[in-house]
């Protein structure tokens, strides 16, 4: 049983890894495309657009890296990076916007429910990874998985009490 957790565990580690790496590197190289999106965003400071262009796929580097030596800052910040990508996902789909999320370099997929729930499950691979390797202490776990949860919760909730209202109302 045990090796069994400690195998998926591992899978899901190098599934990250491999997100982190396509992620970084084709917000990298489509910088420009990258930009565009982050102008789109509900509340998005003008004077900060180009700071965040370059910050978010540096930080997801940093991730990266400490993921690669297993280091529990790299799993922190991309703890960090998916409630991030939550809460943006959460005001988009609360705005009845449709921007294309830009995850992985690709612009054929906006954000929406599917970017919320994708991000909730690597939080709890994060999470579940590092309490096994006891760097955190398993009682925070629900907590801190509960916080993008509930964020999720409510943005999801909100967005289908809008589509159920504007149904009823047409």
């Amino acid at each position: 049983m045990e090796s069994s957790l400690i195998a998926l565990l591992s899978y899901g580690w190098c599934l990250l890894i491999v997100v982190y790496m396509v992620s970084s590197i084709s917000k990298l190289r489509k910088l420009e495309s990258f930009r565009i999106t982050i102008t789109q965003i509900p509340y998005m400071p003008a004077s900060l657009i180009g700071f965040i262009t370059y910050l978010i796929p540096m930080l997801e580097l940093v991730a990266l890296i400490g993921l690669l030596i297993r280091h529990p800052l790299g799993a922190y910040v991309a703890i960090g990076l998916h409630t991030l990508f939550i809460l943006v996902s959460g005001l988009v789909l609360k705005r009845g916007m449709e921007i294309t999320c830009n995850c992985f370099g690709m612009d054929d997929r906006n954000f929406g429910i599917r970017t919320i729930v994708e991000n909730v499950l690597f939080i709890a691979i994060l999470l579940t990874t590092l309490a096994y390797w006891s760097q955190v202490k398993p009682t925070l776990i629900p907590l801190t998985l509960a916080i993008p949860g509930f964020l999720s919760y409510l943005t999801v909730g909100e967005v289908l009490r809008n589509r159920a209202y504007e149904k009823a109302f047409k």
